[in-house]
């Protein structure tokens, strides 16, 4: 059973010449999709919070993409006017990462629509905000911290999910960085 959240499904589409980007990462990415669609061996579930997060961020995350590589076919036309310039022969083609973001986005939103949806009840937004109130972990002074504590309270919530008849697994969550202890 893998919960997922709105990172990790993000990170599919994120800016590609960024020095942390892992093709490791995005096989992954695809490999976990794969057995979610074909098999029952893996079960995503998702948040409601997170589903929320993903439509808010992800015309952002497309938009970083986009100017990212445009950066890179700007200074790669910068050098190759020096290497002409120098006397040098032949330009470079990053054409192939003209379609990414729209590539990307589909991979993105095949994870979204390929996972249960849990839906978040009254009782974990009251939980978070307390959480919040009493600045306990993972509630910070960041402006996503209330959402941060609400993905992070929904986890029994999957977990009783895991619990039904016939499943047996461990319960994955990948979050934020500034939450892992």
């Amino acid at each position: 059973m893998l919960c997922l959240d709105t990172c990790t499904i993000l990170d599919i589409m994120r800016d590609p010449t960024r020095d942390n980007a892992n093709p490791a990462d995005r096989l992954a990415a695809l490999s976990i999709l794969s057995a979610m669609q074909s098999t029952s061996q893996v079960v995503g579930l998702l948040a409601e919070q997170v589903q929320v997060e993903f439509m808010e961020h992800v015309k952002t995350v497309g938009k970083e993409a986009e100017r990212a590589l445009s950066k890179l076919r700007e200074r790669l036309r910068r050098l190759d006017a020096i290497n002409v310039a120098l006397g040098g022969h032949g330009a470079a083609d990053v054409s192939h990462y003209d379609d990414h973001v729209s590539r990307s986005k589909v991979i993105a939103e095949r994870v979204v629509a390929s996972v249960t949806p849990v839906p978040q009840s009254d009782e974990i937004t009251s939980r978070a905000f307390k959480r919040l109130n009493e600045a306990r972990t993972p509630a910070s002074k960041g402006k996503q911290s209330m959402k941060d504590c609400v993905v992070r309270l929904i986890s029994p919530q999957w977990q009783s999910c895991a619990r039904r008849p016939g499943v047996s697994c461990r319960l994955c969550i990948r979050e934020h960085e500034r939450l892992r202890r």
